[in-house]
């Protein structure tokens, strides 16, 4: 929703984004009801988004950039800086190393981690924060969950490929047992 109190939590990139949108698009000589039209909104959601009272959306960097980027890449660039402004603060510093991650071990005994990964139930814990979020910014949260969900359904790459390790899964830092991937083969293929 625009408002005016948007102005002041706007951060760096959303605030450049808007800015060269507004350049980019005088330059071509359009109107914001024109540019607009040519992007499926209404003239009043671009004066908003550069007058900062609606941060620009993921969705709406797609279209800047295919209707004033020019083949120049701009905005696609802007959209993971965008994104992640808008994830919680605290966070934000983590998601990149996250995204680089082979694996993630987590403890959090508030957080039942593959109901985590359902729409509904991200919906349900991020709405039911306190202060209660508007229903803008649970949406934002939860499109930023989802996306980070490939990161938990992508498959697991070996850290080391010439052996099989086997440990206790409840002591990471525990001894571990390596065997050569022939062997651990005709292991799992061994029957009575």
């Amino acid at each position: 929703m625009a408002r005016e109190e948007n102005k002041e939590t706007v951060g760096p990139a959303a605030r450049m984004a808007a800015a060269v949108a507004k350049r980019m698009r005088v330059k071509k000589g359009l109107t914001q009801e024109q540019l607009g039209a040519q992007m499926g909104y209404s003239g009043a959601a671009i004066s908003a988004m550069e007058r900062l009272l609606h941060p620009v959306s993921d969705e709406m960097l797609v279209h800047l950039e295919r209707i004033l980027g020019g083949g120049t890449g701009i905005f696609e660039e802007m959209r993971p800086l965008v994104r992640l402004e808008k994830l919680p603060e605290q966070f934000r510093g983590y998601a990149p190393i996250e995204q680089k991650a082979v694996a993630l071990w987590l403890y959090a005994n508030h957080v039942v981690h593959e109901l985590f990964q359902t729409e509904a139930y991200a919906r349900a814990l991020i709405a039911g924060g306190h202060p209660e979020p508007t229903p803008e910014r649970v949406e934002e949260l939860v499109i930023s969950r989802m996306a980070r969900k490939a990161l938990f359904d992508r498959k697991q790459v070996a850290t080391c490929a010439h052996a099989v390790h086997l440990r206790d899964s409840k002591v990471s830092d525990g001894p571990t047992f390596a065997v050569e991937p022939a062997a651990w083969t005709a292991f799992l293929t061994w029957q009575d």
